[in-house]
């Protein structure tokens, strides 16, 4: 009670204190800050068992909403249990765009990029790269992460933009690259792609944070992770608006079969961070993309695991809960796919306005990583299509792009994405004439392969005997 009278009172007198007033010339002085449209960033401070986020707020002035006043308050978000109270309104839809482009049939609208792979490319090169993709209907774009952090996330051990991460805050071996965010942007402002920016990525995050078991290693995750957005967010959003459209959050929680504890733990975690963006810019949606695993838990304990971490409202309606179907890496089976997304559907519609979509896994992880079969990548879709609003998938970027090669799966998608048939060819059965040559232990098998006009990308040799 005393802190709600506290903040009407100093609200009280921000009103009284932005009244306007001559001054000596006898023109009217505004001692308030005419930016309403700014929102001023919040930092997370950990004291005790509670995170205060204080700094200042902007108020509108209902005698003039063109004008704000500044006044500086303190904001708690208690350690979660059970349902917290949280400064900003959960039920507050993001604008953000229903990306419906006429299509009946399951498609992809968007796809994964892990920076690694793209950190040289120029501006003309990311430019063809994100023409290639709107050719076949992919106007988002999502930028697995843009720094990552090592074992203490404290420590930011590589960069793909132009940070300004205190010495201290970086490890040991830092790898500053080129600055690959802005590379990105650019290219998407020109092409008319959206942007998903993803922040700290530090793949041991569930062994280091013992399992959603380690409270301090989240704080020290957060306040990196918005130490990083906060930077990005002032580099990048005025210079590209239309393009830099939302946050990605890297850490992709799972069906875990875990304990009350653990779950208003990965809550918190998640509520937390949010709470911190919203603070940065309250219209940037943010896109989280768990997956399913068959041998962790069913899908009845799925949906109950979702539901408790829901329960917590940690994302705001307009934000989207993107699933792996996890086919790719062969956590589930097409058989088991439409159980999972069922059972995801159930826990998402109790988060009001949090969007379902799919990512749709394009590769084959048993084939050592190799781009999977048009057809069975469609069956995904077509599967997952009753529960999700989307498609995304990871990633065209790497497995179906021209510019990995991969012309023939690009040519191929385009045909489906064009008639909404996956396109077929008469395959020339291959002639083969193998010959072996002995050498010690070993035998040297060779082959020569005639009569097709297709790529022979393995040949399974088996002995007879």
């Amino acid at each position: 009670m005393k802190k709600r009278l506290a903040f009407l009172l100093a609200l009280v007198l921000c009103l009284v204190a932005c009244a306007c007033s001559p001054n000596k010339g006898g023109e009217e002085t505004d001692s308030c800050d005419e930016k309403s449209s700014e929102h001023t960033y919040m930092s997370e401070k950990t004291s005790g068992t509670e995170n205060s986020f204080e700094g200042e707020s902007s108020f509108l002035l209902p005698e003039d909403e063109s004008k704000s006043c500044v006044v500086s308050v303190e904001m708690s978000v208690p350690e979660i249990s059970g349902k917290p109270e949280i400064t900003d309104k959960p039920t507050d839809e993001i604008v953000t765009d229903r990306f419906d482009d006429g299509i009946s049939y399951p498609h992809v609208i968007g796809s994964f990029m892990q920076p690694g792979t793209f950190e040289g490319y120029s501006k003309t090169q990311m430019t063809d790269h994100l023409k290639a993709m709107k050719e076949v209907g992919i106007e988002i774009l999502i930028l697995q992460w843009s720094f990552e952090t090592d074992d203490d996330p404290g420590k930011v051990i590589t960069s793909f933009f132009s940070d300004s991460f205190s010495e201290n805050e970086k490890a040991k071996g830092f790898i500053q690259y080129h600055d690959l965010v802005d590379v990105i942007l650019a290219a998407a402002d020109e092409v008319g792609v959206k942007v998903f920016i993803g922040l700290n990525w530090e793949p041991d995050w569930h062994t280091n944070s013992e399992a959603f078991q380690d409270k301090s290693y989240f704080d020290k995750f957060i306040e990196t992770g918005l130490k990083g957005a906060k930077q990005l967010y002032d580099l990048y959003k005025i210079q590209y608006p239309e393009s830099f459209y939302g946050w990605y959050f890297p850490p992709e929680y799972w069906n875990m079969n875990i304990s009350q504890k653990q779950v208003d733990n990965a809550a918190y975690w998640l509520k937390s961070f949010r709470h911190g963006l919203y603070k940065i810019d309250p219209a940037m949606p943010m896109m989280i993309s768990p997956f399913v695993i068959s041998s962790w838990s069913s899908p009845s304990e799925a949906e109950k695991m979702w539901k408790g971490i829901l329960a917590h409202q940690p994302l705001r309606a307009g934000d989207i809960f993107c699933s792996q179907d996890a086919i790719g890496s062969a956590h589930i089976t097409l058989d088991q796919l439409d159980s999972y997304f069922k059972a995801l559907k159930a826990a998402i519609d109790t988060a009001p306005g949090v969007r379902f979509w799919a990512n749709s896994e394009n590769f084959n992880m048993i084939e050592g990583g190799a781009t999977a079969p048009l057809n069975r990548l469609v069956m995904q879709m077509e599967i997952a299509d009753k529960y999700v609003e989307h498609h995304v998938t990871f990633a065209y970027s790497h497995y179906q792009h021209p510019d990995m090669g991969k012309a023939g799966h690009h040519e191929a998608y385009k045909h489906y994405y064009q008639t909404g048939k996956v396109p077929t060819s008469k395959l020339l059965k291959p002639e083969f004439d193998v010959t072996a040559k002995s050498g010690g232990i070993f035998t040297e098998l060779s082959a020569k392969i005639e009569n097709t006009d297709k790529t022979v990308w393995k040949l399974v040799i088996e002995k007879n005997g």
